[in-house]
């Protein structure tokens, strides 16, 4: 299916750009797969966008050998251009719930970083 920023009004909404040829990417998922369960009752959606070119093949078994519950995405040009032509990865953006972005987070970071981002946003 599609997912529509616009569906997500009135949360707040993580955006972790990832692929599974992406060390760092990988480190960080079990840690945003916490923070999802730890904040989706507060309204908190995590959305991880996949640049991996050949799709959901590629990016399934990773998802399931990382024990990742949150929504993963297939990613296309259009999009990640949309954020500003990603470049690098990992990279997120932490969406409030008025659909501003309130934090951009480049390359890996750790557990306190997201979780102070996710709170400034509620």
């Amino acid at each position: 299916g599609t997912v529509s920023m616009a569906d997500l009004k009135g949360k707040v909404v993580v955006v972790n750009f990832w692929a599974t040829w992406c060390p760092p990417c990988l480190k960080e998922m079990p840690m945003l797969n916490e923070l999802s369960a730890t904040y989706k009752d507060q309204g908190v959606v995590m959305l991880g966008l996949s640049l991996d070119e050949e799709g959901l093949s590629v990016t399934e078994p990773f998802v399931k050998k990382l024990g990742i519950t949150y929504d993963i995405v297939e990613s296309d040009k259009k999009t990640y251009q949309a954020y500003g032509n990603i470049l690098t990865i990992p990279h997120t953006f932490v969406i409030d719930r008025n659909g501003i972005v309130a934090k951009r987070l480049v390359n890996n970071q750790d557990r306190a970083t997201f979780e102070a981002a996710i709170k400034a946003a509620l």
